[in-house]
């Protein structure tokens, strides 16, 4: 798991931050596999950001022999990926997390960007 966070923290858990001038996320990256790339929300009253809550995520293809760009609307994320799930609080994130859900010995994943 590889941690990003939308705003300096001095922890792990990262400080809540509305994007909401922001329409999408543009990534620059390179993995051999699959990668859910989950959206980590602060807590209900916005001030926070402890672990667990809700991680509306979606799923990079693999680009094992190169790097590739791709540009994924905020109304993208969906809890647990699925049509219905609840959408992401574009005013309330904390971090990304770029998760490898099943990886093999040799897995590699390179992040050259990140753009709101």
């Amino acid at each position: 798991e590889l941690n990003v966070m939308i705003t300096n923290s001095e922890t792990n858990d990262g400080l809540p931050t509305s994007l909401s001038e922001s329409n999408y996320i543009e990534i620059t990256y390179q993995s051999t596999q699959i990668i859910k790339l989950q959206a980590r929300e602060g807590n209900t009253e916005g001030r926070g950001c402890v672990h667990g809550g809700s991680h509306p995520r979606v799923s990079l293809p693999a680009s094992p022999k190169h790097f590739s760009t791709i540009k994924i609307s905020w109304t993208d994320f969906k809890q647990d990926e699925q049509p219905n799930g609840k959408t992401l609080n574009i005013h309330n994130i904390c971090k990304l997390n770029f998760v490898n859900y099943n990886p093999v010995s040799g897995s590699v994943l390179k992040i050259k960007a990140v753009v709101f």
